[in-house]
């Protein structure tokens, strides 16, 4: 298994925008349905790396629920946990590359 600053190194651009500076959420989708016997709005955003976020929100406007779902090699398993300065490091380095 690659070291975790290979594992940077190799992060798919997209990916590595997306941790730093942030996600770059899309339009929302936006529907009106029943969650747990009450009526909600449910707002859905997507991102240029593939994160869908997943908002739940009562009448009032207040979160019920929230979730990201992320896509496949966005999430760093089996490595322990990564400090995120690591990834705004090697998202600088590629700016200062030219990437």
């Amino acid at each position: 298994m690659p070291n975790s600053r290979d594992f940077i190194r190799d992060y798919p651009d997209d990916n590595l925008e997306c941790r730093y500076p942030a996600h770059s959420w899309a339009m929302p989708f936006v529907a009106r349905e029943t969650y747990d016997g009450r009526r909600v709005v449910v707002v859905q955003f997507s991102c240029r790396c593939g994160a869908n976020r997943v908002d739940v929100l009562d009448r009032n406007g207040e979160r019920i629920s929230s979730h990201i779902n992320y896509p496949p090699g966005y999430v760093v398993k089996g490595r322990g946990r990564i400090d995120r300065a690591r990834f705004r490091a090697e998202r600088v380095r590629r700016l200062e590359a030219g990437k």
